[in-house]
This record gives structure tokens, C-alpha cells and sequence, in this order.
């Protein structure tokens, strides 16, 4: 019995830490930081078009 009631104020305790969370990104309109592969697109197309690289085009078209 008090292994369930710890586990219960348990679960409860971390739901209402997670939703606390939930409130302040909520609040401060935090934006989410882009997942991993498109922040590696947008890095790559940002070096390539500093390095002068024409996506799509061939090498005889440049």
C-alpha cells in the first residue's frame, strides 16, 4: 500500500513538474529549436551559397 501511494505522488508530482514546464515555455513563447537534420540543411545551403555553389545547376552551366 505505501509502495503504491509513494509511486502515485510520484507520478503526480512529475506530471504537474512537466506541465509547470509546459506553462512557462507556454508563457514566454519560447520557440522549439529545430530539429537536427534541418539545422544541418539550413547550415549546409548557407555555406554552400557563401562558397558560390549554384544548387542544381551543372558544371557546364555555371
Amino acid at each position: 500500500m505505501w509502495v503504491r501511494l509513494a509511486c502515485a505522488i510520484g507520478f503526480q508530482r512529475l506530471h504537474l513538474l512537466r506541465w509547470r514546464v509546459h506553462q512557462r515555455f507556454e508563457l514566454d513563447k519560447v520557440v522549439a529549436p529545430p530539429s537536427l537534420p534541418s539545422a544541418l540543411r539550413a547550415f549546409e545551403r548557407d555555406f554552400l551559397s557563401r562558397a558560390g555553389f549554384v544548387p542544381g545547376a551543372r558544371d557546364w552551366e555555371v
